[in-house]
This record gives C-alpha cells, structure tokens and sequence, in this order.
C-alpha cells in the first residue's frame, strides 16, 4: 500500500500549496492603498518611458528593470489600478510555492515532509504581503527558486551546447529580473562545476566557464548601469546601515549588532519565539550536516546564495534588511526539512514524536491563513480621501503630510478613478515638516477658517510620535473639530481660532 501513502502525502502537499495560492489571490481582491515606495515606484512605471526603466529611478526607488517592463505591460493593457501593478508580483508568488514543493520533494526521502517548506511560505505574513504589493520581492524569490529547480532538472553527466546556449541565456536575462538572481546563480555554477570538473569533461569545462563568464559580464554591466549610482548614495548607504554585517567588529557593539542580525535571519525562518528560534536552530544545523555527508553538490545549490549574500553583505553592497532576504529564507526552511527528514531515518521509536513536535511548534508559528477573511492592512489612504471628497467644502484647505504625498498624487492624479478621490487643491508639505502657525496665515487662513491635515505612514512608532508631536503643535491655536482614524492613516478637521480665543 506504498502507492496511497504516496498518494496522500502528496495529496497533502498540494492541499497546502492550493490554501496558499487562495489565501494570496484573497489578499490581492482585498485591493488595499498602496503604501509610500509602491506608490512612488508606481510614478515611474506610469511616466517614464520603455528605454527609462534601464536607467535609475526617481524618487529613491530600486527595481530591476525586466521587472518593471512586466510591471509597465500590465498597467498598459489592464489598466491605472492597483490590480494591474501588483498582478506580476501575485503570479510569482503562487508560481513560487510550487517550485518550493518540487524542490523540497528532491531533497527529501521522507517526502511526505514536502509540505512542510511550503506551509511556512505559504502562510508566512510577509510573504503573503509581499505577492500582493508592488515591489519585486516576490519575483526575487521565483527568479532564485526557478534557477535551482532547473539546475536539479539537468542531466549531470554532460554539459552539452544546448545547455551552454540555454544557461547563457537565462541566467543573463534572470539578472536583469532579479538582482539577488546573481547569488542563485553563484550556487548553480558551483553546482555545475562540481558535476563536470573532470579530466575527461574538458570540453563540458569550457562550455560551463564560457556560460558563467555571460553571466558576469550581464551582472557587471547591470551594476555599472543601475547598482553602483544607487549603491554611492548616502541616503541608501545611511538607511541600511543597521544591515550590513561587521565581519570583523571593531567593538562589542558591532560584534552584538552582527550576532543580531543573523539571529533575524534565523527568526524569519524558524519563528519568533525562543523556542523556535532553538528547535529551528538545531534542526538547521542538521539539515547542513545531512548536506554534507549525502548530497554535497546539490546542497550548493541551497547554501551558496546564502553564503554569497552574507558576504556581499560583509562588503557593505548588500542590505540584510528582512524584505531583501526574502528570496534566500526559504532555502534555509528547506534545510531545516532535510534536518527533519535526517532525524527520522532510523527505527528508535522517539524520533518521531521529537521531530512532529517541532514540526508542530514551527509551523503554528505561521498564521497568514487568517488573511483569508481578515484584511491585511499597510497605510489605507483610499478611505481617508474619500472622506474628504464626501466631507470637505470648497472654502476649507487640506494639508497633505510629506509621508502622504506619494500615495496622494498617484490616487488623484494617476488612478483611473482619480476623480472620485479628488476633493479640491492641497498644500503639499515638504517631508518632516509641520502645519505650524507661520505656514497656515502664508496659505491666507484667518481666523474661524477650517483646514484638513492628511497624514499616512502611521505603522511604525517613529512616525505616529512625529504626528503627535505636530497635531499636539496645531491644537494650541486651532479647535480640533473631527478625527478620522484608518489603518496607517490619520485625517484630522481644524478650525483656526483667534488670538482671543487661543
């Protein structure tokens, strides 16, 4: 009866990867505001022209330029909304847990044990975010996953002419869809070169370096042209700071700020509580000593762009930021199964109730199923402006805060239904400025006059105590008269008092 076994664990695996799949098409029907970077990462897509995306962007953003031509071919036919934008980044996401599945059922003997990578992507909140938002996190994690799938897929016996042209070709081109595919590529090169480095494979040899010279020489043109310029800023430089590794710290500090941040790496893959962070640590390291002793060379593929990633890291060119390492955690999910699937190869009886216990601990760490019936929120612009558009009199002005502004042009100016979240001009602010006193008489406001103040970017503590700090500023010459209060966004009513009044 080994065939319904079969039957069922693979029944079980593609259940998981189907609730997956729904609970991501769910969040993207949910059509939520885009957020600050999406909505400037939007303007270029809408206003800059094909051969544009091949060069920097505008307002600090990043994206691989294959990347936003499909973003821009979306937009054109399907239209200015936010269906349209974050579609590429929708289908990458659900393609991806299926690559995890047939990854994860290569590497492992016990295969029923397949489900388990895939439930911890499939369900994993920022995974679920990032395959309905328009960045290319999602795309990064598909480009990584599809290159070690079809390297797993090769014959290994010889590298033919065919797949010299084939690998050319698309570990060049992948380069250009995903930057972090250059550290995918780093382990199926290593890969290769293990399967073919023989005295008798010469000609195998020549062809293999012949492909990965193609591929340095897209990356080197790709970071002369788009890397470099943006990697010289010091508004980068400075804002990932924090995530860069100290390889050699000067101090205790650095060297803590180091150990911290690769004890985040290992908390995005095991879980956020020092039980799993242990359990998934152990496991981990398990799941590298199975590599080792049995599938040397295949495990290149899973642990290379790791490596490589931490060392680019090292040399300050790549930011171990959590949404950038995204494309790399679930390789290391896929050890931690290989680490299971090690455990239970013997007869002793309490390796199963071990290895279901972590099993168990691991996976009720991710809940993103909840996402199926509850909203996922970031900053919820659209109610707020259409709130104004219903509220607001032709006489009153609206303040938009600096945070707010890109979000406020793309749903006025650009959306296809920017007219129902019109209600009338606004004063722009500049970032981190406030509507002080000075500012709101500059606008010919008098006394008795109301005034709206539109703020988003209000998830995080630094920002809410910012619009603390100014509306507290605003309440000691103005009445506060209506507040409304949306996820990420705040919209508030004033009107200005007098000097014997305040």
């Amino acid at each position: 009866m080994k065939w319904t076994h079969a039957l069922n664990y693979r029944l079980l695996g593609w259940l998981v990867l189907s609730a997956g799949a729904v609970v991501r098409v769910l969040v993207y029907l949910q059509d939520r505001s885009l957020f600050l970077d999406e909505a400037n990462l939007a303007w270029n897509i809408a206003y800059k022209d094909w051969q544009e995306l091949f060069a920097v962007l505008d307002h600090h953003q990043y994206a691989p330029p294959l990347f936003l031509l499909g973003e821009k071919a979306a937009w054109q036919v399907f239209g200015a909304t936010e269906y349209a934008l974050r579609l590429l980044p929708l289908l990458a996401g659900i393609a991806s847990l299926w690559l995890l599945y047939r990854i994860g059922r290569y590497f492992l003997e016990n295969r029923w044990l397949a489900w388990f990578p895939v439930w911890m992507v499939a369900f994993g909140a920022e995974y679920i975010r990032y395959s309905s938002e328009v960045k290319q996190y999602s795309t990064d994690l598909f480009i990584c996953l599809l290159l070690i799938f079809l390297a797993l897929r090769s014959k290994p016996a010889h590298f033919s002419r065919g797949d010299f042209a084939r690998w050319s070709v698309l570990g060049a081109t992948a380069i250009w869809f995903s930057m972090p595919a250059v550290f995918g590529l780093a382990g199926v090169g290593l890969y290769f070169f293990s399967l073919h480095v023989t005295p008798t494979k010469k000609a195998d040899l020549l062809r293999l370096s012949a492909t990965i010279a193609c591929w340095l020489a897209s990356f080197g043109l790709y970071y002369y042209l788009l890397l470099l310029p943006d990697l010289q800023t010091d508004y980068l430089q400075g804002y990932h700071q924090a995530y860069f590794l100290d390889l050699w710290p000067a101090d205790w500090q650095e060297a803590r700020g180091t150990l911290e941040l690769l004890n985040s790496l290992l908390r995005s893959a095991t879980g956020f509580t020092l039980a799993a962070e242990i359990a998934g640590g152990a496991f981990l390291a398990g799941g590298m000593i199975v590599l080792w002793k049995e599938r040397r060379r295949a495990g290149l593929l899973l642990l290379v762009p790791v490596a490589c990633c931490l060392l680019a890291s090292a040399l300050r060119q790549y930011s171990l930021i959590e949404r950038l390492t995204l494309f790399f955690i679930p390789l290391l999910i896929v050890v931690v199964a290989i680490g299971f699937d090690g455990l239970l190869r013997g007869d002793r009886r309490w390796r199963w109730p071990v290895v279901l216990t972590a099993i168990a601990l691991l996976a009720s760490l991710r809940t993103g199923y909840r996402y199926a019936w509850e909203p996922l929120h970031v900053e919820e612009i659209k109610p707020a402006l259409r709130q104004l558009a219903a509220m607001r009199t032709a006489d009153q002005r609206l303040l938009v805060y600096g945070g707010a502004v890109p979000a406020y042009r793309f749903y006025t100016e650009t959306h296809r239904d920017s007219l129902k979240y019109r209600s009338g001009p606004a004063l722009e602010m500049a970032w981190g400025a406030g509507p002080d006193g000075s500012l709101l008489r500059a606008q010919g406001l008098a006394p008795g006059d109301e005034f709206w103040i539109l703020y988003t970017r209000q998830l995080s503590a630094y920002e809410r105590n910012i619009r603390e700090e100014q509306v507290g500023l605003v309440r000691t010459f103005s009445e506060q008269k209506r507040h409304f209060t949306y996820p990420g966004s705040n919209l508030y009513l004033f009107r200005l008092r007098s000097l014997q009044e305040q």
